[in-house]
């Protein structure tokens, strides 16, 4: 691959990620408020376990934006893709002990 081709795709999950934060944002906003949504966030990015971003992306584009469920699937299901190998890794560090 060229590099030009790996900067538009790195740029297009950087692009997808602060849309799925965003989202994930409005719709912890709408249930719990900002402030607490703010702390999910951050909590979320402290701890490197994004699965309730992702979840509330989901969430949020279905009920917030009002977008099919195939759509708002399709919206989240990126953050699943780099969060399952990172979990399946550490459980085999885990094992491997």
């Amino acid at each position: 691959m060229t590099f030009l081709f790996r900067l538009i795709i790195s740029i297009f999950f950087v692009i997808l990620g602060v849309a799925q934060m965003y989202v994930g944002y409005l719709e912890m906003n709408h249930y719990i408020g900002p402030i607490w949504a703010v702390g999910a966030i951050c909590l979320c990015l402290l701890v490197r376990f994004t699965l309730p971003i992702t979840v509330a992306a989901f969430f949020g584009a279905t009920d917030i934006l009002g977008w099919p469920w195939i759509g708002a699937m399709f919206f989240a299901v990126p953050g699943l893709a780099f969060l399952v190998p990172g979990v399946l890794g550490m459980i085999i560090s885990i094992v491997k002990r």
